[in-house]
């Protein structure tokens, strides 16, 4: 009687983690597929000079970032 309580528990509780995993999963898959891009529609070229100086603008960015000191916690007696 023992066994047969514990294995119908252990249904029980299989069916329960079964179904919260599907509702789980079923909240993570997107609601429409995304369509893919057109092929025939062709991406615009980024104009010419831009690129390096956006890449000169985030590197003296990090730069200073990098070198700012963070702030020490006081120091509690």
């Amino acid at each position: 009687m023992r066994a047969a309580l514990s294995i119908v528990s252990l249904l029980v509780v299989l069916a329960l983690v079964g179904l919260l995993a599907k509702k789980q999963l079923a909240t993570l898959r997107p609601a429409a597929p995304v369509p893919a891009p057109a092929a025939s529609v062709p991406h615009p070229a980024p104009a010419q000079g831009t690129r390096p100086e956006v890449l000169q603008q985030y590197q003296q960015s990090l730069e200073q970032a990098l070198q700012t000191p963070r702030p020490q916690p006081a120091d509690e007696p």
